[in-house]
């Protein structure tokens, strides 16, 4: 398909779009390989087109490597994260708009700190648009503490997510509040984070998440290559909370993976 072609969709898209505001437009996969949107105007009829923004399915687009985007994890789809080969979640969709997780860290992996627990609720508002998505997270964690060092506090905290974008190129803010036991006040917590396809199957990523009233912040620059049921996040993240940062300025390398069934 020549630039022209491609042009010419995008103006006949935009036309129909503009001429017809109370469209339904919602993005549905036909194979691994190809994106096929359908318009649904009021009259029932239905109007589809190939999608020329997708390339293949990108079945990864509800999670960057640490936060969330407003995008959903597919109906009846379950899913396995990892981060730093030791801290697991588990994902299932409930619906197209609902999914809950659970994870934990199955053995102490950080130097004689906590072992984790977390829960999180997940849902989408049923927005009538291919590019304005909306939804929250609800989640919890619990530290369990080792023997040589007591440490059993409670982390709780609520997101509400506005994604802009295809699954190929979108930015993510969420704004929300915290509590820590130790600290019992609720803190305002902001997320924003980007996602943009660079090859077939190459993504790159950044997020930053800031706590306000703790002065907290975290910064994380992700890499992401994708296949039919795996992706491999790999990067390099900093923040304010770990020790190394009274050292000055400093870069750790993060990976993690996700599985989909």
């Amino acid at each position: 398909m020549n630039s022209k072609n491609i042009l010419l969709q995008i103006c006949v898209v935009c036309l129909y779009m503009l001429t017809a505001p109370d469209t339904f437009a919602h993005p549905i996969t036909n194979d691994t390989t190809n994106i096929r949107f359908h318009i649904i105007p009021e009259n029932g009829k239905t109007v589809a087109f190939d999608s020329i923004f997708l390339r293949e399915a990108n079945k990864y687009a509800h999670q960057y490597m640490f936060t969330s985007s407003a995008f959903m994890q597919e109906k009846n789809t379950l899913s396995v994260d990892n981060y730093y080969l030791g801290y697991f979640r588990l994902n299932y969709a409930v619906t197209d708009y609902i999914t809950i997780s659970s994870g934990i860290t199955p053995f102490n992996f950080t130097f004689n700190g906590p072992t984790y627990a977390s829960f999180r609720i997940k849902a989408q508002a049923p927005i009538r648009s291919i590019f304005l998505h909306a939804g929250a997270s609800v989640n919890y964690v619990h530290a369990f503490g080792s023997e040589d060092d007591v440490v059993e506090d409670d982390l709780a905290y609520a997101v509400g997510l506005i994604t802009l974008g295809t699954p190929d190129v979108h930015g993510t803010i969420g704004l929300g509040a915290g509590y820590i036991e130790s600290t019992p006040t609720f803190l305002p917590v902001l997320t924003i984070a980007e996602q943009i396809r660079l090859g077939k199957r190459f993504y790159i990523s950044n997020e930053n998440v800031y706590a306000f009233g703790v002065n907290y912040y975290a910064i994380q620059l992700t890499g992401r290559t994708t296949y039919n049921h795996l992706a491999i996040d790999y990067g390099f993240w900093t923040s304010n909370a770990v020790p190394l940062y009274q050292l000055g300025f400093f870069v750790l390398p993060s990976i993690g993976f996700t599985v989909q069934f």
